[in-house]
């Protein structure tokens, strides 16, 4: 059913399943969509959308939710008018809430490439493809957070680390490419993290790996070998020693555990 324009409730407890995915372009004008399932727009042009009672302003860097079966006007200012598009349905349950419409245009290259990445991944390998989308939900929904002014505020270097080591989970970052992103030494992004969270940056990085390791064994049916290549392992051998000593038993056991 439709909700409210002005917030969009997207499940992220499962990998979403991909209906559509595309480019699109407008020469401008007025249209109407209405569209089965749920839908992500990076939006490169000037106009506005009209939804279920609102009305909101499109820009170049807008980053559009919009839930199923709502019937959506675009006005389009520009004589071109071009945005990359993703529909899809979430498995999970629940929901967290999106807003309808986000500015993000400080982010728009590496979104960009983000979503032409999983474009290119869809013919060759759909659950890969469906995988990286699912990253790039949590990453837009970790980007949403981070304007909570209630959220707890790290070091900036320590959330750019953060970021970039979500972004990556399945072709990590070496650390010394890390700290140069940062703007930070090895020593010195290696001693906020300990203050942070307890661990070095490696250490860290790892967890997260591992962390992801767990849940894909629990909640999908890709290959052990798949597992351990979303995670960036691509030796067996050293990915069942890592989940028995970071997650304490064996990627089989794991899947089996409920």
């Amino acid at each position: 059913m439709p909700v409210p324009a002005r917030s969009v409730s997207v499940s992220l407890s499962a990998r979403p399943s991909l209906v559509h995915a595309g480019i699109s372009r407008h020469p401008g004008g007025v249209e109407d969509y209405r569209v089965s399932a749920h839908t992500l727009h990076l939006y490169a042009w000037r106009g506005r959308i009209d939804c279920a009672g609102s009305s909101l302003p499109v820009r170049f860097g807008h980053v559009g939710f919009h839930p199923p079966g709502l019937h959506t006007v675009y006005h389009y200012e520009d004589r071109s008018c071009e945005h990359i598009y993703f529909h899809f349905q979430p498995r999970g349950q629940g929901g967290e809430p999106f807003p309808a419409m986000a500015d993000w245009a400080p982010h728009y290259a590496e979104l960009r490439e983000s979503m032409e990445h999983i474009l290119r991944l869809i013919p060759v390998n759909r659950e890969r493809a469906e995988l990286r989308l699912w990253d790039l939900l949590l990453e837009l929904r970790d980007l949403h957070a981070s304007r909570d002014p209630e959220r707890p505020r790290a070091h900036p270097g320590v959330r750019k680390a953060m970021e970039l080591i979500e972004k990556s989970l399945h072709d990590p970052l070496p650390t010394p490419r890390l700290a140069r992103e940062t703007g930070f030494s090895q020593t010195h992004l290696n001693r906020l993290f300990r203050v942070a969270c307890g661990k070095s940056l490696k250490s860290y990085a790892l967890s997260r790996r591992m962390e992801r390791a767990r849940y894909l064994l629990r909640h999908t049916d890709f290959p052990v070998r798949q597992v351990a290549a979303e995670c960036g392992l691509f030796d067996l051998q050293q990915f069942n020693k890592l989940c028995r000593r970071h997650l304490g038993l064996s990627p089989r056991s794991i899947r089996g555990r409920p």
